[in-house]
C-alpha cells in the first residue's frame, strides 16, 4: 500500500472538424469525433510514495487538505516547485525546511533524506524543466 501521485498536462482540443479519432481499449476500437473532445491528458510525472512532493502539493495547492481529489493548476505553481527542488538539490541542508518528509501510515516510516529522496527530486526537475507558465495541469493522488 502507498500513495500514487500523478501530474497530468492538459492539451485542449479546439477542433470543429468532423474527423474522428480512432482509439483502442481492451482490444476494441471505437471512434470519437474531434468536435466532442474537450482535452486530452498527458502524464507528465508519476510518483510513488514521494512524501516530500505530496506534502508540497498539499501545502501549496490543496490548502492543507490531503483529500486525494483532482486539482487543476497552472504552470506558474509548477515553476515554483521546480525552483524549490533545484534549491534543495543544490543545498541539501534546506531539505527539512523547504521539502520536508510527510510522515504517515502510507509512507515509509523510515523515510529520510537519502539517495531515494534526492533521486525523486532530480526526476521531478527533469519532468518540470520544460513547463510553461501558460500550460494547464492537474495533480491527483490516490491511496
Amino acid at each position: 500500500m502507498g500513495l500514487d501521485m500523478y501530474l497530468l498536462k492538459k492539451h485542449f482540443i479546439n477542433n470543429q472538424s468532423n474527423e474522428e479519432l480512432i482509439l483502442n481499449k481492451n482490444g476494441k476500437s471505437f471512434c470519437l469525433p474531434y468536435n466532442k473532445i474537450a482535452y486530452v491528458c498527458e502524464i507528465m510525472m508519476y510518483w510513488r510514495k514521494a512524501s516530500q512532493i505530496h506534502k508540497w502539493f498539499v501545502d501549496n495547492v490543496q490548502n492543507g487538505v490531503d483529500d486525494c481529489r483532482n486539482y487543476e493548476l497552472d504552470g506558474n505553481i509548477l515553476l515554483t516547485l521546480l525552483k524549490t527542488c533545484q534549491k534543495v538539490v543544490k543545498y541539501p541542508n534546506l531539505a527539512p525546511e523547504l521539502l520536508p518528509i510527510y510522515e504517515g501510515f502510507f509512507f515509509n516510516t523510515t523515510c529520510n533524506y537519502d539517495d531515494q529522496y534526492f533521486r525523486t527530486l532530480n526526476n521531478t526537475i527533469s519532468a518540470l524543466k520544460n513547463v510553461s507558465d501558460s500550460d494547464i495541469f492537474e495533480y491527483t493522488s490516490c491511496w
